[in-house]
């Protein structure tokens, strides 16, 4: 992956191949190869002129952790959805009544887990 810096040296795109220098260089563009794969907003290049991570700031980092958790729990919810469609076409008292108490109990657990991390915790 190529990373495609500015004179700021913020990175403002990424490319498969490597660009044409003629062309950046009109621009007072650079760029950097590296097996990172990352958003051009996580990207900086350290006085060594590699590509690194850039430190996320703490709300950076709570809405990552906050979006693993909802991907995590969506399936999960999805799942359960469609097996509650099912259990409703069959007219399937019973397991109706488990997959609501299933239901229940993983909305507790994501609350839980997603107030954790909403508060700090």
């Amino acid at each position: 992956m190529w990373y495609i810096f500015d004179e700021s040296n913020n990175c403002v795109s990424t490319a498969q191949n490597e660009p044409d220098k003629t062309d950046l260089e009109s621009r007072n563009e650079s760029t950097v190869e590296s097996d990172l794969i990352l958003a051009i907003n996580q990207v900086t290049k350290a006085d060594s002129g590699e590509v690194i991570q850039k430190e996320l700031t703490a709300d950076q980092t709570k809405q990552q952790e906050l979006n693993a958790l909802d991907a995590e729990y969506q399936t999960q919810f999805d799942d359960l959805g469609s097996s509650m469609n099912i259990a409703n076409l069959a007219n399937n008292t019973d397991l109706i009544t488990e997959l609501q108490t299933e239901y229940a109990s993983l909305k507790s657990e994501y609350q839980t887990k997603r107030s954790a991390i909403e508060n700090g915790n």
